[in-house]
């Protein structure tokens, strides 16, 4: 069984018109769309290539938003370490046959991921193309509380990176990073995380976001040698990152 403990395996949408969240993002991400029959209903997953690599949901218990999948060795002990650290269980451990094991949970900030015991292997890392989610960062008004959460409940090694709004945080798992904890800009409400799409070019993403009906939050951003970034919001109301990152 391949398990890379620490990497953010899934991505789910969860919408209050879903049909529409998923025409928007197949349109700006050139996103493919595949029919699974689950055991609780019918599931739509988008996929870059052949690759599933998330899914679009109905608004689930008031939430929408996107939400992270963390990949874990075992969703039972990981969930008691939640607590233990100061998180909180908002769905405690469930079974989706055929799928894996899922508790949803916040760090103690309020941000909101789920923790996932795949019955198959977790998808492997690999080279990166446009559709793909790039990076996972969690912003959040305590970075520092934050990242030691993360540290403390999963084992991740905690690196500060110096960057122009504040020290950032990445956190590592066997050297490699997993995703980052920055401090939440003002007016981007309560802590969460936000997801990056890899795009061949960021304004212009942004151009065809307002095309379709969502528009820019903030400004276009340029880190050396990160890339070049912003922030969409969809249709729905909810944000996604986009990201050219540099040559490397």
């Amino acid at each position: 069984m391949a398990r890379i403990e620490g990497k953010f395996v899934w991505f789910e949408v969860m919408s209050d018109d879903p049909e529409k969240a998923q025409r928007f993002y197949t349109d700006l991400f050139g996103w493919g769309v595949q029919e699974m029959d689950m055991d609780a209903g019918p599931y739509t997953a988008f996929t870059v290539g052949d690759r599933p690599v998330g899914g679009f949901l109905p608004a689930q218990e008031g939430q929408t938003g996107w939400l992270s999948y963390l990949s874990v060795g075992d969703v039972d002990k990981a969930v008691t370490a939640t607590e233990k650290r100061g998180g909180q269980v908002l769905k405690p451990a469930f079974d989706v046959p055929g799928v894996g094991r899922v508790a949803v949970v916040s760090e103690p900030s309020g941000a909101v991921f789920a923790l996932f015991t795949g019955t198959g292997d977790d998808p492997a890392d690999g080279p990166q193309g446009a559709g793909d989610i790039h990076w996972n960062e969690l912003w959040t008004a305590d970075p520092s509380r934050a990242a030691a959460f993360f540290q403390d409940a999963y084992g991740f090694e905690g690196e500060t990176m110096p960057m122009p709004a504040g020290d950032y945080v990445v956190l590592n798992k066997k050297a490699v990073g997993r995703a980052g904890v920055a401090h939440i800009p003002p007016a981007h409400g309560p802590s969460h995380f936000l997801q990056y799409v890899r795009v061949d070019d960021c304004d212009a993403t942004l151009q065809r976001a307002q095309q379709l009906g969502g528009k820019a939050v903030g400004d276009v951003q340029k880190v050396p040698g990160v890339g070049r970034f912003s922030v969409v919001e969809d249709p729905t109301g909810t944000r996604i990152g986009v990201i050219t990152p540099d040559a490397v």
